[in-house]
């Protein structure tokens, strides 16, 4: 696109040029790219030119396809410039996208967007996604003082790295004597192609994104160096080109440099606006609505002295995440998607607030911090609770990524260190959330001075609740872990513990939550597990004494006898709770532990969305369970999940 390159003064085209056509064959794929880009340039600019949350925040959106000729010349350039192999394959602008903003601030917000209707689905053409992969991104900054970058340059590079970090994408900033704007190179979908890697050819677009005032100064240096380019002849060149081209730097100079004070000051303008206007566009009971939504952050980030209306703004984006927590159980994919749509959506006000140079109410130093810190510790933590509700094991790896970033400024938080050891235990790296679902447990014991990061006591219950079951699934996995290392010791230990940690919720539970059935069944269920398998291995331990053998056998009865009161064999279609009660039945010698476990294993085999469990679960499970139906107790190392 025009006025893209910032460029400095370069000497124009060789007076004698090397390459001055195209082979045959060549000229065929200029046109086809032509062909392509003009084929697919409606779609992707009515689609930006009609999506809701790009017109909020953009002055205009301008889309050129560029012509087969200027492909050409593009190619020529290349090869006379010394890229003797550049090809029309590395041609990557013949569908350009500019996107206007107004303000500076709003370049994040947008970038946000664009990255978002980024996904693999938009492949198999899926509507939901414009763009199907990312082929390179860089930003180019003119407001770099004493060496360092401005806060936009270094917020986009910060977006895209974390948006494309699984396609290992790195966004360099490169400084630009007078060029501020982000590029992006993005593919979209294209027509079937059997040969092509995904079935279709990939266009790839240009996108850039800028301010007004960066683009009036693109469009002046673009007109003036053509103009310049078309004046200067080859012949005048040699006499006339040095002190022209310096006097026109020199003018642009100076115009770039209003231009950027300008746009540094409409900035300006707009902050100290943005409290009338969001307070004019919402009216009181709007806001009132927005704050009983989310009490608790709305409490929180009032006692931090946190701007009312913003107070509104945050606490109405949290609630579109506690409405979707309201839908029916299982989440759909819908479902899920709209978490990563309320993530992303949280995540662009972050920019825009604290990324992009947060005006606190507060006139005071100290103050001002503390109301800046309480924003971002609601923002993040509500963010990357949606990425984790989310469901897939991606969304859980960024909402890692955020609760990492938060724990040297939050380490008394509850609530970040349990939700980061449920992260991990997603991804089923239990060892590592072991420490932090621990650090949870002993933090909610302790009085927290932090009121930033006190648990609400309406989370309290959930937390003891939960809390303990997932500590004794992750010292379950570290037995499972010493059991293949044939340290049986340890892993009896570490079966000891889990037993200990999940037993201590199992009250709290009865007598609060005599409603919520399901917990109380996967509490019963794992207690049972875990002292039916200690005990399998203290039978294979000649130390043992029959004694606590005996006791052993009362424990297990007794959780037992607790678990068929919630859950009777008969009806329950759970493989995991029916491998539970047929392994301590068949190690209490009770009757139906083969009938039970002969309808495990039909369960095993049949699609079961309520309790899907993975092949290596199954296959373990199969294996305790064939045992048991055909009368062999089963092998104490026989591990699976309790819970899986």
């Amino acid at each position: 696109m025009s006025g893209n390159s910032g460029r400095s003064g370069d000497a124009g085209e060789p007076i004698f040029p090397k390459h001055t056509k195209l082979l045959l064959e060549e000229e065929l794929e200029a046109r086809d790219l032509n062909g392509r880009a003009q084929e697919r340039a409606p779609h992707v600019f009515s689609y930006l030119n009609e999506h809701s949350k790009i017109r909020e925040i953009t002055y205009a959106i301008k889309h050129r396809v560029k012509p087969f000729s200027k492909i050409i010349s593009k190619v020529l350039r290349n090869r006379n410039s010394g890229d003797e192999t550049f090809k029309i394959s590395n041609v990557t602008d013949a569908l350009g996208v500019r996107i206007i903003t107004l303000y500076k601030r709003d370049m994040l917000g947008v970038l946000q967007i664009i990255c978002s209707l980024v996904d693999e689905k938009a492949k198999q053409g899926s509507g939901e996604f414009l763009f199907s992969g990312v082929l390179r991104a860089v930003v180019y900054d003119s407001g770099q003082s004493g060496g360092n970058f401005s806060d936009m340059a270094l917020g986009a590079k910060k977006i895209i790295e974390e948006k494309f970090r699984d396609e290992d994408l790195s966004c360099p900033i490169e400084a630009r004597e007078a060029y501020s704007s982000i590029h992006l190179v993005l593919y979209a979908p294209g027509r079937p192609n059997p040969s092509h890697q995904f079935g279709m050819d990939d266009l790839p677009v240009e996108i850039q994104i800028r301010t007004i005032f960066e683009d009036v100064w693109g469009e002046i240096d673009h007109a003036l160096q053509y103009e310049f380019d078309r004046e200067i002849t080859p012949e005048k060149r040699v006499g006339e080109d040095i002190a022209i081209r310096a006097s026109l730097r020199s003018n642009l100079s100076i115009l770039k440099k209003f231009l950027d004070a300008s746009a540094a000051y409409a900035d300006v303008i707009h902050s100290t606006m943005q409290p009338l206007a969001s307070a004019q566009s919402k009216p009181a009971k709007e806001i009132k609505v927005a704050l009983d939504n989310d009490k608790h952050n709305a409490v929180l980030l009032d006692a931090a002295g946190v701007e009312r209306e913003v107070i509104a703004e945050v606490t109405g984006l949290v609630a579109k995440k506690l409405d979707l927590d309201k839908e029916a159980y299982p989440p759909s994919d819908s479902r899920r998607r709209r978490y990563r749509e309320v993530a992303d959506e949280l995540s662009a006000y972050y920019d825009r607030t604290i990324a992009g140079g947060y005006r606190a109410k507060q006139t005071d130093s100290k103050l001002a911090l503390r109301e800046e810190r309480a924003l971002r510790y609601v923002l993040k933590m509500e963010e990357a609770l949606c990425h984790l509700l989310a469901g897939t094991d991606k969304q859980a790896e960024i909402a890692i990524r955020i609760y990492e970033d938060l724990k040297d400024q939050f380490s008394e938080s509850v609530g970040l260190h349990f939700r980061l050891g449920e992260a991990l235990i997603k991804l089923e790296k239990f060892e590592e959330a072991l420490p932090e679902l621990l650090q949870a447990a002993k933090l909610s014991s302790q009085k927290i001075q932090d009121f930033v990061v006190r648990l609400p006591d309406d989370q309290v219950p959930f937390i003891n609740k939960t809390l303990p079951r997932l500590i004794g699934l992750a010292y379950y996995q570290q037995s499972v872990i010493r059991g293949y290392q044939r340290r049986t010791a340890e892993q009896m230990l570490s079966l000891q513990r889990a037993y200990a940690a999940t037993s201590k919720s199992t009250p709290l539970a009865d007598e609060q939550l005599e409603q919520d059935e399901k917990p109380q069944i996967l509490r019963r269920n794992c207690l049972v597990f875990y002292a039916t398998q200690y005990y399998d291995l203290a039978t294979n331990v000649s130390k043992r004494r029959p004694r606590i053998l005996a006791l052993g056998k009362k424990k297990i009865a007794e959780d037992l006898a607790k678990l068929e009161e919630l859950a009777d064999w008969n009806t329950v279609s759970n493989p995991s709770i029916l491998d539970t009660i047929a392994y301590a039945r068949s190690i209490l010698d009770l009757k139906d532990a083969k009938k039970i476990a002969d309808k495990a294993i039909g369960v095993l085999w049949q699609p079961n969305s309520d309790a899907p469990v993975s092949v290596a679960t199954r296959d373990r499970m199969m294996t305790r369970l064939v045992n048991i139906r055909d009368g062999r107790l089963p092998s104490a190392g026989t591990n699976r999940d309790p819970e899986d």
